[in-house]
């Protein structure tokens, strides 16, 4: 599956992003990776919870993750980071 970074919550490593099938997904990052709005992601599993490990195929490196959410809809971005 691939997806693109929507929004960000910094303070608490959330990172939503965008899928062309899914709606959006939120994922907490568990290391200290570097991510930036619009940085394109890639992953094995459509709809998998829990950890994961996701390649920024903008920086070429891969992170790990935790899947908090899945097909969260646009209006529902910033209560799921809680901005």
């Amino acid at each position: 599956m691939n997806g693109r970074v929507y929004a960000m919550n910094r303070e608490k490593s959330l990172v939503a992003v965008e899928t062309e099938w899914h709606g959006v997904i939120i994922i907490e990052l568990l290391d200290q990776a570097s991510v930036e709005m619009g940085d394109p992601f890639s992953w094995d599993s459509d709809l998998d919870d829990g950890p994961q490990r996701y390649k920024n195929l903008g920086t070429g490196l891969t992170v790990s993750v935790l899947v908090r959410a899945h097909m969260v809809s646009k209006s529902e971005v910033r209560k799921h980071l809680s901005l």
